[in-house]
């Protein structure tokens, strides 16, 4: 078993610890054990910067322009990985790319996409509480559990900045 391996394991292991030591029964998750979750999350997928809410971070290769705005439209190529490595969704895996408004998803990807410029590729360590929370993603495959540090490559290809395009040459027009 390799180093990564035995990190993820080890990530996983504490995460089911920390969320079963909830002081209530309601698996709330003490703040200095949820540092250690991260901290691990952050050495076994090579995370390096941290935002203030515990989205942790990658560059994985620099875009250009200016970063989207929570209202843009975003055009991006992602994967989506548990902490043990399994995939649980992906575009590239479908062949194709994802359009939304960038207000309309989980709050780590609102928060991360945000960072970037158009061409850029990040890596993201999720933290629960900026993903799928307590509910997961059961319908995922495999599913994602409640609770679930998520780790994803994304790649933004395209932004469409809010008020421009159709809206604006139908305003334009009257």
């Amino acid at each position: 078993m390799n180093i990564h391996a035995l990190i993820v394991m080890l990530a996983l292991t504490l995460t089911a610890h920390v969320a079963s030591a909830g002081e209530t029964g309601d698996h709330a998750v003490k703040p200095a054990a949820m540092e250690a979750v991260t901290d691990t999350a952050t050495k076994a997928t090579g995370a390096g910067i941290t935002t203030p809410s515990g989205l942790q971070y990658e560059v994985m290769r620099e875009g250009s322009g200016t970063p989207p705005l929570a209202r843009d439209t975003v055009t991006i190529a992602f994967r989506g990985f548990l902490l043990d490595g399994r995939e649980f969704d992906s575009s590239e895996r479908r062949h194709t790319t994802q359009t939304f408004p960038l207000h309309r998803v989980i709050p780590g990807w609102t928060e991360g996409i945000q960072l970037m410029n158009e061409k850029a590729k990040y890596r993201f360590t999720v933290p629960a509480n900026l993903a799928y929370g307590a509910t997961g993603a059961p319908s995922m495959v495999p599913p994602v559990p409640p609770d679930a540090t998520l780790v994803f490559e994304i790649e933004l290809l395209k932004i469409a900045r809010w008020g421009y395009g159709e809206k604006s040459a139908a305003a334009t027009a009257k």
